[in-house]
């Protein structure tokens, strides 16, 4: 998914694979309970290869976040905490 979509419930103009919201819900969960058991957690989302220059990091407070609005964004790093903090902005179109 590409970054200037932002974060957000699905959309029908975006089509996307149903296992693949289902593994991101998934995963969200997870992040959900590791981060809120006090644990430090990030996730690149990269090609093998990718130069470190090309890969942006952003801080994720899920707790700004509804359940099912978490996307992954290629060429991100994701540092995720729960509560405390603003979620860097990643957009979507305006």
């Amino acid at each position: 998914m590409d970054a200037t979509l932002g974060f957000g419930p699905p959309v029908d103009w975006y089509p996307e694979a149903a296992e693949g919201l289902a593994a991101t819900a998934e995963l969200e969960a997870v992040l959900r309970r590791l981060v809120g058991a006090g644990h430090r957690v990030d996730c690149v989302d990269a090609w093998w290869g990718t130069p470190a220059g090309r890969i942006h990091t952003k801080g994720v407070d899920l707790a700004r976040l509804a359940p099912g609005d978490l996307r992954f964004f290629e060429n991100y790093r994701f540092d995720f905490r729960l509560g405390g903090g603003e979620t860097q902005s990643i957009a979507g179109p305006k």
